[in-house]
């Protein structure tokens, strides 16, 4: 099954912090099955904003860790997709429903792979509590 990742897990195998064991663990499978990840562009904007903010230091040098941890997930992805015209109805959808629009785009790219989102955010999580393309990590 084809998994697709949110910047709530990703970001977890930059910054140790509660569960990112978890992440970890994740991140060894899909090491395993490339095949099995998908990820939308989004997931980089975020990450990178993000470590930009706790490591403004470390994202601005190619020499440290983090910056080239970053790379190499970044080659990683192979299945990486931009939001399509088709996908509109899907994000509003989820939208409707109380979903952020970045997270709408996590679900919809799920559902169009028979995929599922990961996700450490519980109150996004909740919305879709009913839904096969979630999973709560």
């Amino acid at each position: 099954m084809v998994v697709v990742p949110d910047a709530s897990v990703v970001l977890k195998w930059f910054i140790s912090e509660k569960d990112s064991d978890k992440a970890l663990r994740v991140l060894e499978q899909l090491i395993n099955t490339p095949d099995q990840i998908a990820i939308p562009e989004l997931v980089f904007y975020e990450v990178l904003n993000t470590l930009n903010r706790f490591f403004p230091n470390e994202m601005g040098n190619p020499k440290s860790d983090r910056y080239q941890l970053l790379e190499k997930v970044f080659y990683f992805f192979h299945h990486r997709f931009v939001m399509t015209v088709d996908q509109i109805n899907r994000v509003h959808h989820y939208q409707s429903l109380g979903l952020s629009g970045y997270d709408a785009t996590y679900v919809v790219l799920a559902e169009k792979l028979k995929g599922i989102w990961l996700t450490f955010d519980s109150k996004a999580a909740s919305v879709l509590k009913n839904s096969k393309f979630v999973e709560l990590l």
